[in-house]
């Protein structure tokens, strides 16, 4: 029996899931903002295979302005005798879920957190399938389960107006299968389609109506269980803390005259990771002496502000802003105008239906506010703070200068005699011993290098050879240190840098050897030309190396499956080891090492998955690429006669090049990390695997290098 995978939907499309903490606003039933009108098409249009032979077939968003983030489509097959669906591929990485009928007539594909091509036509999906039987039969786009058109969003969760859908004809019989071709760029399809055996009934301009007038949600609630979870057997790990931070009304205080305006800034103290979202009240306490007349929120995104019809507040909602990622920097203002004389103050407050402020980081994470910092308006008559003046008198310099004194001192009237008699020189002087003539000392130990040899041009991180010749050219025997050193500071001088790799060396008078570095590894040598060389206590010799920086290397790519039952460690497509073909797959998360996904603990459970009289609550899957972890949050309950479930959550990195499931190159999918679970009703876990690489060697530092000496020393 395959499993049903169902979806809970917030607003009625996945893009309010994506969003996650974010409520954006509807308008008489209507989506307040629309991406542009598109069609979606089935190509090739027309294709032939034999039967038990299989084509792929792709849909098409015609007419992309923003790129295609996510979607929710169905793909229908009029005839199941002449043609079935087996497989369902979402191009690119994010978060996918895919239900395949049983009997291979539908398929319903949910997808989000997609990065596309932002403009022209954008491949989505591509859908395999398998003849039956000699015949045709047609191919058409739906609605998914659950929604009355087609469903498809830009990368900032704006929705397109679906225009009109354009299906395709698959002919079964027999002779070689026409494969599928692979247009560099495709071709959009016309404005209005071929006639099809059946004309596509065109998708409503509106995806699914909310209701006239929606009762204003905050744009991120905080999601408080109906019924409080028991403690699971083992306990859930604690999440790592919120990043704090705290608000403050920039200036603290201002002056106004009644009738002007001034403008207030709202800073956020200390972001890490951005403000991407935000939940803010600001509240005047007197409006008879001012209220508040605008809010602007800075930058481009999603955005809702309510100002109270006495200007005594205003609520502010927004999303997707691309502000500063770290310190101090204002993210709205608001302008205040003064009403009559006197002082009030401002406040940051949370907003309607919220009991606290609310800051999320552009990942979604939510800040924890420690604190906020208000501001004073002093409204008056006239003329702002008075400066201080500055002194009007210099300090006066003293009238009457410190006068000389009149008479000099005298001189001494009689100089002091010399003696009349010089004392007498000795007769005879005193002989000098005799000294002997040293013999002088053989000359120091010098130890001079030359015959440098290196290459001039590397590429960063090669392994390369150094050697130089070194000759004792003093007249005594020595021992002293021979060294490579590389110029870090880039002064072009070595006597100063420390020794990358070094050893002493005895030399006679006249003895010279050859010393060799061999295998020195530069990977962390800088990007450029700098000087290095092999240095003495006496002499060194210099060269010139440039280093160029390697081609950079593709990202890593990872797979994470929840399932039911136990993992599969190899997976085999041709042996019918995969999760899909034992009908045992929940939900799929494929990322690539440098991207970030939010979800797993602590986030809302909008999905479901039920078996064995049991049902599987699970969350969006989540990935960390700081730490290369993935969660996912799961609770069972009991849907009749469930004894318990065993859940599986499985890590896998694709194959080096590959970006998404590829069924050729299953078998080289390495399984990295995996957790099984078997929980009873009432019970929850959170499941957390490990995709980390194995831990590299000390990073080097830059102008630090690994190797070893060699040669004849």
């Amino acid at each position: 029996m395959r499993r049903e995978t169902n979806t809970s939907r917030a607003k009625t499309s996945i893009v309010v899931l994506v969003a996650g903490l974010l409520a954006l606003s509807v308008v008489a039933g209507a989506v307040a903002l629309a991406a542009g009108g598109t069609t979606v098409s089935i190509t090739p249009a027309d294709d032939s295979v034999d039967v038990g032979q299989s084509t792929t077939f792709t849909v098409v968003v015609d007419n992309a302005d923003g790129g295609v983030g996510a979607a929710e489509v169905g793909i229908a097959v009029d005839d199941t005798s002449v043609a079935t669906i087996t497989d369902v591929t979402v191009l690119g990485s994010g978060s996918t879920a895919v239900d395949i009928a049983e009997d291979g007539s539908s398929a319903d594909v949910e997808y989000a957190f997609r990065d596309t091509a932002d403009t022209g036509t954008v491949n989505i999906v591509e859908v395999t399938v398998e003849g039956q039987a000699d015949g045709e039969t047609g191919l058409s786009l739906e609605a998914a389960e659950g929604n009355d058109g087609v469903l498809v969003f830009d990368e900032q969760g704006t929705p397109y107006d679906v225009t009109g859908t354009n299906g395709a004809t698959l002919t079964v019989g027999s002779g070689p299968a026409t494969p599928t071709p692979e247009p560099a760029t495709p071709t959009p399809e016309p404005a209005t389609p071929t006639p099809e055996p059946a004309t596509p009934t065109p998708e409503p301009a509106t995806p699914t109506p909310e209701p006239a007038t929606p009762t204003p949600e905050p744009a991120t609630p905080t999601p408080e269980p109906a019924t409080p979870t028991p403690e699971p057997a083992t306990p859930t790990p604690e999440p790592e803390p919120a990043p704090e931070t705290t608000l403050r009304l920039d200036p603290s205080s201002a002056n106004v005259q009644p009738g002007q305006t001034t403008t207030y800034e709202i800073v956020v103290d200390s972001a890490d990771g951005g403000v991407g979202a935000a939940e803010i009240g600001i509240a005047v306490d007197d409006t008879s002496v001012a209220t508040i007349t605008e809010a602007t929120v800075l930058g481009s995104g999603d955005e809702e502000v309510d100002i109270a019809e006495d200007g005594s507040r205003v609520d502010i909602d927004y999303a997707f802003r691309d502000t500063m990622n770290s310190g101090s920097f204002p993210i709205l203002e608001v302008t205040v105008e003064g009403q009559s004389i006197g002082d009030t103050s401002l406040s940051i407050v949370a907003t309607e239906g919220n009991d606290e402020v609310l800051l999320f980081d552009e990942g979604g994470t939510g800040y924890d506010v420690t604190g906020t910092a208000g501001a004073t308006l002093s409204v008056q008559s006239g003329g702002g703070a008075t400066p201080t003046p500055e002194p009007a008198t210099p300090t006066p310099e003293p009238a009457t200068p410190t006068p000389e004194p009149a008479t000099p001192t005298p001189e001494p009237a009689t100089p002091t005699p010399e003696p009349a008699t010089p004392t007498p020189e000795p007769a005879t002087p005193t002989p000098e011993p005799a000294t002997p003539t040293p013999t002088p000392a053989p000359a120091a130990a010098n130890f001079e290098v030359s015959n440098l040899q290196a290459p001039g041009s590397i590429t960063q991180g090669d392994l390369i050879d150094v050697s130089a010749t070194v000759e004792n050219t003093g007249g005594q025997t020595a021992t002293k240190s021979v060294e490579f050193r590389v110029d870090t500071d880039n002064d072009g001088s070595i006597a100063d840098e420390s020794a990358v790799l070094s050893r002493d060396v005895e030399l006679a008078p006249g003895e010279s050897k050859t010393f060799s570095f061999e295998d020195v590894d530069t990977s962390g040598l800088p990007v450029g030309t700098l000087t290095h060389g092999v240095a003495t206590p006496d002499d060194s010799a210099t060269a010139r190396i440039t280093v160029e920086a390697p081609e950079p290397k593709a990202p890593a790519y990872f797979q994470f499956d929840l399932v039911e039952g136990e993992v599969i460690e190899q997976l085999d497509p041709d042996e019918g080891d995969t999760y899909h073909k034992q009908d045992r797959f929940i939900m799929a998360l494929i990322i690539s090492e440098d991207e970030q996904q939010r979800g797993g603990a602590g986030t809302p459970m909008h999905r479901t998955y039920q078996a064995e009289g049991c049902e599987v609550t699970y969350s969006w899957l989540s990935f960390d690429n700081t730490t290369g972890q993935s969660q996912v949050a799961v609770s069972v309950a009991d849907a009749g006669g469930c004894e318990g479930i065993t859940l599986s959550y499985a890590g896998y990195e694709l194959p080096d090049g590959a970006t998404g499931w590829d069924a050729d190159r299953a078998e080289e999918q390495e399984l990295k990390d995996s957790i099984t679970v078997t929980l009873n009703p009432g019970e929850e876990e959170v499941l957390t695997v490990d995709v980390t690489p194995e831990e590299p060697g000390t990073p080097n530092t830059p102008g630090q290098l690994i190797g070893h000496p060699a040669g004849g020393l």
